[in-house]
């Protein structure tokens, strides 16, 4: 990179800094960030400082198990809670009942809505059918939350945290997937009975919390404080711009987040291999 410095960090970790620093959990000492994504994402904040173990391996919090003998984990476990609370366990789960639907000739809206095709199933598909009040659609969509409400409420009796931020593309059903996960925690919580509670709350920054967070790394004193600042704001800026449709610029806003994306993850995968081969 002709001798500019690089600076690498987990993109989970990094989404927890920011939405720490800047998004929902601003103001917090302590916050876990839980991204439902292909797979469940985690981010430790302890003290204000990204937790990642001794060995830099830490904070895999979709992959401790929440179903022993469950299903089948790519990380070769069984039962991982990434396997049922991930937006690919979600398509996992509303595929089997509506397999099940198909065999017992039960109809279901969410048939409809994928026009019989499996492979048009989603993570809204079986949202869809529960807000119209499908019952097939309601079971997928509890248990769903079930698994999700019973890994934060593990989270929170490990780290007991102040704020545990939930994003990724399922987080926007807001108080329909929040309220119930509350509520079960309300009843699973070690310290339900304390005036000081977690809150959970849906992550601010979306797509663009890994980006601000990987600005935000001089906070730990990994970038001199002064040019992160900058670097920071440079960021929001841009992406301000990008939302309102300001930015002079002939690319679209996909294109922009494309690109930015595609570039830190290049010269980041590089000094990767450069650091990897200078040990």
């Amino acid at each position: 990179l002709g001798g500019i410095p690089v600076y690498i960090e987990n993109d989970a970790n990094a989404a927890a800094k920011a939405e720490a620093m800047a998004g929902a959990a601003k103001g917090s000492r302590s916050s876990v960030m839980i991204t439902l994504g292909t797979g469940v994402g985690g981010g430790i904040i302890l003290d204000g400082k990204v937790y990642a173990g001794f060995n830099f391996a830490g904070a895999e919090l979709g992959h401790t198990v929440i179903e022993k003998d469950g299903r089948q984990c790519s990380c070769g476990r069984r039962g991982c809670w990434e396997t049922y609370s991930s937006a690919t366990g979600l398509v996992v789960t509303t595929k089997e009942k509506i397999l099940a639907c198909r065999a017992k000739k039960i109809p279901t809206l969410m048939e409809k809505l994928i026009c019989g095709d499996l492979t048009r199933i989603s993570g809204k598909t079986a949202f869809t059918a529960a807000k119209h009040n499908d019952k097939a659609g309601r079971e997928v969509v509890n248990q769903y939350i079930d698994y999700l409400a019973c890994g934060i409420a593990n989270m929170i009796n490990i780290f007991q945290p102040e704020v545990v931020c939930i994003g990724g593309g399922v987080s926007k059903q807001g108080e329909t997937l929040l309220a119930p996960i509350r509520a079960y925690v309300d009843a699973e919580d070690y310290a339900r009975s304390n005036a000081q509670r977690t809150r959970i709350v849906c992550a601010e920054l979306f797509n663009d919390a890994g980006i601000v967070g990987a600005a935000m790394l001089g906070k730990q004193g990994i970038i001199p404080a002064e040019d992160s600042e900058k670097i920071v704001e440079g960021l929001k800026n841009i992406l301000a711009e990008i939302d309102a449709g300001t930015l002079e610029i002939d690319m679209t806003s996909e294109d922009i987040h494309t690109f930015v994306e595609g570039e830190l993850t290049r010269r980041i995968g590089d000094a990767g291999k450069r650091l990897h081969t200078a040990r």
